[in-house]
């Protein structure tokens, strides 16, 4: 067991061999020690001295002969604790810096991928995804006649309670025109109680399609005509549909006319 000890501080077979013959023996010259360790004296006086930096051996000068005397086996436990206290220190630093290091993993491992839905039940299926996060922002460029037409104004009732619950905000931008037909409709509620705002595009934006963009996802939305969509999980291609939403975003302008209360969304609860 004290050899196991010994070997996982570091100490070499010679050196637990010297200690281990100093320890059962008492003091001893190092002529005595070569013969019981079968150590050449000048191999000795190297192990030695590495065993003296660590306060395991001491040296002893008398009027007779230079000897070498084990310390005493306490000297063993202080180096563990010392060795102890170091380790829970280096873990404690680990620990704080380790959060960083999976991030930084994590990016270097990501490989894109794609899923693709058709249908709305398939579609919906792809816009439940972003409700698996929570405090976190959504921006999107957004037929919104289309996603109603698409999922159903029910459908978008439940995810944006769900999306407000999980305190995720949203910076939609939406086509010019009449949208007063959809002013009755609490899921399309803006402002800072419904944690979405929203701009309109210039007049001429194309909104064939659409697409919101969260984390490192970019989820595409066509229209009834071909009734897909397609989710993409790559940093480089979401980075590409964030900086074209800011410059739509910039030339845009924003929806202010909203008279709706959230309190709109908890009338269906009992």
């Amino acid at each position: 067991m004290l050899d196991g000890i010994l070997r996982e501080h570091g100490l070499k077979p010679e050196e637990i061999r010297i200690y281990t013959a100093l320890l059962e023996r008492g003091a001893l010259k190092v002529s005595e020690l070569a013969k019981l360790t079968g150590l050449q004296r000048t191999t000795l006086y190297g192990y030695l001295e590495l065993l003296k930096s660590q306060g395991l051996v001491r040296e002893n000068m008398d009027s007779s002969a230079k000897t070498f005397e084990a310390n005493s086996p306490k000297a063993i436990d202080d180096l563990l604790a010392q060795k102890i206290a170091r380790l829970s220190a280096q873990k404690k630093n680990f620990s704080e810096l380790l959060p960083q290091l999976l991030t930084i993993h994590g990016k270097s491992r990501i490989k894109p991928k794609i899923q693709i839905f058709s249908g709305r039940e398939e579609m919906i299926h792809a816009l439940e995804d972003v409700l698996s996060f929570s405090g976190i922002e959504i921006r999107n460029f957004w037929p919104i006649e289309n996603i109603i037409d698409l999922v159903g104004d029910d459908y978008l009732h439940y995810h944006n309670k769900e999306r407000i619950r999980r305190n995720i905000a949203m910076k939609s931008i939406w086509p010019s025109g009449d949208n007063k037909k959809f002013k009755g409709l609490p899921c399309l509620g803006h402002g800072p109680d419904f944690l979405r705002e929203v701009r309109l595009a210039p007049e001429g934006s194309d909104f064939t399609m659409g697409y919101a963009v969260y984390t490192e996802k970019t989820i595409i939305v066509s229209s009834r005509t071909e009734f897909f969509s397609f989710l993409v999980h790559s940093r480089e291609f979401a980075h590409m549909m964030l900086n074209q939403h800011r410059i739509i975003w910039a030339v845009s302008t924003p929806l202010t006319d909203n008279v709706m209360s959230p309190d709109l969304f908890h009338e269906d609860e009992p």
